[in-house]
């Protein structure tokens, strides 16, 4: 199966076995806009597009299955250090922004450790600690 974003581009993606759903890192083909966007793996259907704002270019996600939150790796805020936007995948809403090292390349998480892990383009790994 093929599923179409319309004019988002996918950088990255992540799985929550637990709920089968699917969340791509995006941005917009020909605009300057960042989202995630929720896909049913049960459908594959587009359900929901959760967008981040400008915080830069998301090329990294990651998903805590046990707590639902989705992690995702923003490349860099417009004049700053890079950024991760915590997201409740249950309510499809953005919990905050943490700021991180420039270049946030990569999401991974610990769900035992409750921990989120951003390797960054400047040589350094974020840590968010009690991701809940």
């Amino acid at each position: 199966a093929t599923i179409p974003l319309g004019s988002q581009d996918p950088a990255a993606t992540a799985v929550d076995a637990s709920t089968d759903m699917v969340y791509v890192a995006t941005s917009g083909v020909d605009t300057d806009t960042y989202a995630v966007s929720v896909i049913n793996g049960q459908t594959n259907a587009v359900t929901a597009t959760i967008p981040l704002g400008s915080l830069g270019y998301a090329q990294s996600i990651a998903v805590n299955p046990l707590t639902h939150r989705i992690f995702a790796g923003n490349e860099e805020q417009p004049s700053g250090p890079g950024a991760i936007s915590v997201i409740n995948a249950d309510t499809n809403k953005t919990r905050g922004t943490v700021t991180a090292a420039e270049d946030v390349r990569s999401m991974a998480v610990d769900p035992q450790l409750h921990a989120a892990y951003a390797g960054s383009g400047d040589g350094t790994v974020s840590v968010l600690q009690a991701c809940s």
